[in-house]
């Protein structure tokens, strides 16, 4: 498989379900949704589990984000706690169901046509729907009452690119036909998530927009545009501060740091620099220059600290530390084709993984080598930490999701609910669920598994 191509599909999918929300069909156990199909695509579905002490098989619940096309499914999302489901329902209504037992919770009703397009809010209270009565709706989950309606827009889920912002105060939305009556002019419309009022529009995009994204404190916007620019605008005035853009590149890796204050961004193709930019001023602060000698060195990705202090950025020949505020490397680890890293929740040590097949754990600031993890077949992809460090999940191209004790190094427990290649793995400790997102047989069909998982009661 070639290694960019790999390593580009799991950083999409993770910045896909943390930018624009999923879009989700779920069909697990005994619950059953009306005009879905019921057939597992998982070969292990069966045999997969996870065992509690008293030997009491838990199931995941599995749900395409594709269908048998690979074409995304856009009538159905699942909240970011990964309780609640939003499912489009052919009466024109809005089913809201539990996704553990498909129990309908609430229905919303207001749309006069199918509803092709729901997302939920950063904090799970908003939900806004998109119809083919051209229409968008803002809904208030917890009462089940509109908060608005927005009008002008075409009725085709292709027209439409919003985001939430991450306090959930705040949607950007960009209608690429004719809005609000008016000729199409790549202007991106604020709305209030709260009250449907229009707060600001920004205007002076000369290309399509294709993708928008929010800094984790909602006074920025980055938005990628089909002539291969990146703009970055201050919502709160309004005003354009700075457009990115590579000569010769259409595509980038783009990461906003976990305090908001500045975005970096890495081309995809030749990559050989990461640049840093202040999302306050639009000023650029540091290039962090690779000096590789060959294309097929070039960088596969990169990821923030916890603290914004530091990036680590991985190639075919290992993760690199670097010091943002000097543009200093720190350290360099060896790895080959290294897919992933991902820093400990205090920023101490990072989870390497890629094509040998193991995880390497590092000391960031001394360099030594404090573990290494066997038990993956195939190629390491991701990785995640519980909130306190103490245990790692990994998924891999072999299909399984280990569970790993880090201070021992010893495997506490295996999972199968995939047919494919994993990509990606996030842990939710305030709901105790592990998501993974994989692939299906057939190839194309991408899926996503809940597992309700008691981290002190493993059986190793």
């Amino acid at each position: 498989m070639n290694l960019h191509k790999f390593t580009n599909l799991i950083r999409s999918r993770k910045n896909l379900a943390v930018g624009l929300g999923l879009t989700l069909v779920i069909f697990a156990g005994a619950a059953r949704l009306p005009g879905i199909s019921q057939k597992h695509k998982s070969l292990h579905a069966q045999t997969s589990q996870i065992m509690t002490n008293n030997s009491q098989p838990i199931k995941p619940i599995t749900i395409e984000t594709t269908d048998k096309n690979g074409n995304p499914k856009t009538n159905l999302a699942i909240s970011p706690d990964f309780q609640i489901l939003a499912l489009g329902s052919p009466d024109n209504t809005i089913q809201i169901r539990d996704t553990s037992t498909n129990k309908l919770i609430k229905t919303l009703s207001g749309h006069q046509g199918l509803v092709n397009l729901v997302q939920w809010s950063t904090d799970g209270k908003t939900l806004a729907s998109a119809s083919r009565d051209k229409t968008i709706k803002l809904w208030n989950v917890s009462t089940g009452q509109q908060i608005a309606t927005i009008s002008g827009y075409s009725g085709k889920a292709a027209d439409l690119a919003w985001v939430w912002s991450r306090d959930s105060k705040t949607i950007a939305m960009l209608l690429s036909s004719r809005f609000a009556n008016a000729n199409l002019d790549n202007t991106i419309k604020l709305w209030d998530g709260k009250t449907g009022k229009l707060i600001k529009t920004l205007t002076g995009n000369k290309s399509k927009i294709s993708t928008m994204s929010w800094n984790p404190h909602a006074q920025a916007l980055a938005v990628w545009s089909q002539d291969g620019k990146i703009q970055l605008w201050n919502t709160n005035t309004g005003n354009l501060l700075q457009t990115l853009a590579e000569p010769g590149n259409s595509s980038y890796r783009v990461s906003w740091s976990h305090d908001g204050k500045a975005i970096a961004l890495s081309p995809v193709s030749s990559s050989n620099t990461i640049k840093i930019w202040d999302a306050t001023t639009g000023k650029l602060l540091q290039t962090l220059d690779h000096k590789f000698t060959s294309s097929v060195m070039s960088l596969t990705g990169f990821e923030w600290s916890p603290d914004s202090k530091k990036i680590a950025s991985t190639s075919v020949t290992g993760t690199f530390i670097w010091d943002v505020s000097t543009g200093k490397k720190l350290q360099e680890f060896p790895g080959l084709y290294v897919a992933s890293a991902v820093w400990s929740p205090d920023g101490k040590s990072i989870a390497m993984g890629g094509q040998e097949q193991n995880i390497k754990i590092w000391d960031v600031t001394t360099g030594k080598l404090l573990k290494t993890l066997y038990g993956h077949d195939s190629s390491v992809s991701n990785f995640d930490w519980s909130e306190d460090g103490k245990i790692l999940f990994s998924v891999g191209m072999d299909s399984t999701i280990k569970i790993w004790d880090v201070a021992t190094g010893k495997l506490l427990q295996t999972l199968f609910g995939h047919s494919g290649g994993i990509f990606s793995v996030s842990w939710n400790p305030k709901t105790n669920t592990l998501v993974t997102w994989g692939r299906e047989i057939p190839i194309q069909i991408s899926s996503i598994n809940l597992w309700k998982i008691d981290l002190n009661n493993l059986v190793g």
